[in-house]
């Protein structure tokens, strides 16, 4: 994205107040660079999960975990 990473998003959607459901996906550890990130900083999905995601999953991702995951999700709602 140009402006903003995932983070960023989860942060503007939850301060808007939306109930959006979120799963972050990420191939692991470090923030983004524009975040004043390093390799091995500190998690970015940790960073989603604080930001108000309400799942995370790694890459590669399996797809039936993706389809666990979303299925947890909804039947929350």
């Amino acid at each position: 994205m140009d402006r903003m990473d995932g983070v960023d998003l989860i942060r503007a959607v939850r301060r808007e107040g939306w109930r959006t459901k979120f799963v972050a996906v990420s191939a692991g550890w470090g923030r983004p660079a524009a975040h004043g990130g390093a390799e091995g900083g500190p998690d970015v999905l940790e960073d989603a999960i604080a930001a108000g995601a309400d799942a995370t999953l790694l890459k590669p991702l399996d797809a039936g975990a993706l389809v666990a995951t979303v299925a947890r999700l909804l039947s929350e709602r």
